[in-house]
């Protein structure tokens, strides 16, 4: 029976570990290297999978309440003309602010009895349970979940590390102040050439910009983000681009994360350090955040820590990897297509987006569910 866990990594992935926990009765510490719990970026996507979990923590109303449920999401090719246009399902996509989500469930969190200790950065773990900090001091529970993002020290002490490497492209993602030209509870997201700007609303104030290319472009790479090479690019949204403040943004690159192995003994690696992947189904979160969430039912329909997270990986694994590789196949499409062959992949991504078969199982994977 759990009775103990240590959450290590504070991000949207280990709060929801630790509220989740927590609510269910478990006597959870969070450690988080930072010297306070906060969350950088901008608006996020959350869909079924995520959203079930909110739901049953108590973060829901609140979550959804400061967020902008999205209708109809549009791909455009280079000539401004959407060439896939989805009608999304009531209440099954939302854009929310991170910090929003992230203050959410840091104070499920709290209110549930989380012992939160920041400053605190983790060495690595054992099998056993035993944790070691690296000011020296250690610390032991029942379970161990690492949720310490891409390059998780929890997950490369037990050597479940396959790989970790940069796909060769990277985004800029900001929240600008909204203006009446904005979309309005749509997604556009606009392809032309290798670079893409995917445009949504987050709230009633803001508008969420996620600007991607390649890493060897070098204007649309550069070290600040240059609203004149973007606006140049997309003059049909110019005037949004120009809004963009570039002192509110950083570039940050595409990863792809690759593990052998989800847990060992009685450690469970969590969010990015397991399921890393480029911002192209919009499921980061939302598969940290479902993952977590099963990981808890488990536990407390099993008791046994090892059996629990045994049944979690076999359950989980799976789905989550299948949305990973398709965000992964997603970002080569987007960024490694042949531009020779541009109206090729026009046609390409139309048909997926057209094909039932394809096109549902496209649903599916952004959704984050095992069927639909």
């Amino acid at each position: 029976m759990v009775r103990t866990a240590i959450v290590v990594g504070g991000g949207i992935g280990g709060a929801a570990a630790a509220a989740s926990l927590a609510k269910s009765g478990v006597n959870v510490t969070l450690y988080e290297r930072g010297k306070e719990l906060r969350e950088i970026g901008a608006g996020i996507f959350l869909k079924r999978n995520g959203l079930a979990v909110l739901g049953k923590i108590g973060c829901y109303d609140d979550v959804v309440g400061k967020g902008t449920w999205i209708l109809r999401g549009e791909l455009w090719e280079s000539n401004g003309r959407a060439f896939v246009d989805r009608h999304l399902p009531e209440k099954a996509v939302i854009v929310v602010k991170r910090a929003d989500l992230h203050s959410s469930l840091v104070k499920a969190a709290v209110d549930y009895g989380v012992t939160v200790k920041t400053d605190s950065i983790v060495r690595g773990a054992t099998p056993n349970g035993e944790l070691f900090l690296e000011d020296g001091r250690t610390d032991k529970a029942d379970l161990i979940i690492g949720a310490d993002g891409v390059g998780s020290a929890v997950r490369d002490s037990l050597g479940l590390n396959d790989y970790i490497k940069p796909t060769g492209n990277g985004s800029w993602r900001v929240l600008v102040p909204r203006a009446d030209s904005d979309p309005t509870s749509k997604v556009v997201e606009f392809w032309r050439g290798h670079r893409r700007v995917l445009i949504t609303q987050s709230g009633n104030d803001a508008t969420y910009v996620c600007a991607s290319c390649r890493d060897d472009d070098r204007g649309a790479a550069s070290e600040t983000f240059d609203r004149k090479v973007w606006g140049d690019h997309f003059p049909e949204f110019r005037g949004l681009i120009d809004r963009i403040d570039p002192a509110l943004t950083s570039r940050r690159q595409h990863i792809k994360v690759r593990v052998n192995g989800w847990r060992k003994g009685v450690v469970a690696i969590l969010g990015d350090a397991v399921h890393g992947q480029p911002p192209n189904l919009g499921q980061g979160a939302g598969c940290a955040i479902a993952n977590a969430g099963a990981l808890t039912d488990i536990l407390v329909a099993r008791g046994d820590v090892q059996v629990a997270l045994r049944e979690w990986e076999t359950e989980q694994r799976k789905l989550t990897e299948q949305i990973q590789s398709f965000s992964n196949r997603y970002d080569d499409v987007v960024h490694a297509w042949p531009l020779a062959l541009e109206s090729l992949r026009t046609a390409f991504v139309s048909a997926i987006g057209t094909f039932t078969p394809t096109k549902m199982e496209w649903a599916r994977l952004s959704q984050g569910v095992k069927q639909i």
